[in-house]
């Protein structure tokens, strides 16, 4: 019965800390929220899991280029939002290194091109077929909630132009580098054909 018992409390704990671990929020920047089907498919070390961070309107940078939240000079007037990491990056440290590099850029790039009225009175939904499915699912609630030309769109609808490949580069680098021969072999059978079409057409591997 103390092992029953001892069992059942250990498994409470872990379905407690599962749900601690997922957090569903949304960054106040880019609009990106975490997605829960994202994380459950991937597990903790998923490429597509987001962390956000906690701060005021004071420390972001009035200057920077995907800045969708405001600037305050002070105390009295700032608010407290949440950002994802790339966009607390991107928004709030005086490295311009960091700040201009594409890898904290691009969340608020991809929003300002959603939330952007001009392109969206000329494309519509089309706009939608730019995102793969997984960053979709990041997207889906605040393009619905704040854009009324992307109300109808789905998952599946309109269907994307564009393939999200991250896990299986995540895939193949693994393989690759646990250096075992039935790994490496089996990797090359799925991933070694130039089959990755790049914006000016020409064919190239999933590793380049």
């Amino acid at each position: 019965e103390h092992t029953d018992n001892t069992q059942q409390h250990q498994q409470t704990n872990n379905t407690r800390n599962e749900e601690e671990f997922f957090d569903s929020r949304c960054c106040d920047n880019c609009q990106r929220r975490q997605s829960a089907v994202l994380c459950n498919e991937n597990e903790a070390h998923s490429p597509y899991r987001l962390s956000f961070i906690e701060t005021t309107t004071l420390y972001v940078n009035c200057r920077r280029k995907f800045k969708f939240v405001p600037s305050t000079q002070n105390e009295d007037n700032a608010s407290n939002i949440i950002l994802c990491k790339q966009c607390h990056n991107h928004l709030t440290t005086d490295n311009m290194e960091v700040a201009k590099d594409m890898k904290n850029c691009w969340p608020g790039f991809i929003w300002g091109i959603l939330n952007d009225e001009n392109i969206q009175s000329v494309y519509g939904d089309v706009i939608w077929r730019f995102l793969p499915h997984q960053w979709r699912l990041w997207w889906l609630d605040s393009c619905q909630f704040y854009i009324p030309s992307l109300l109808n769109i789905t998952l599946d609808h309109p269907t994307p132009f564009i393939v999200d490949i991250t896990i299986k580069i995540q895939e193949w680098n693994l393989d690759y580098q646990s250096k075992m021969l039935p790994r490496l072999a089996n990797t090359c059978n799925k991933y070694l054909m130039p089959n990755i079409l790049c914006p000016w057409g020409c064919s190239e591997y999933i590793h380049k």
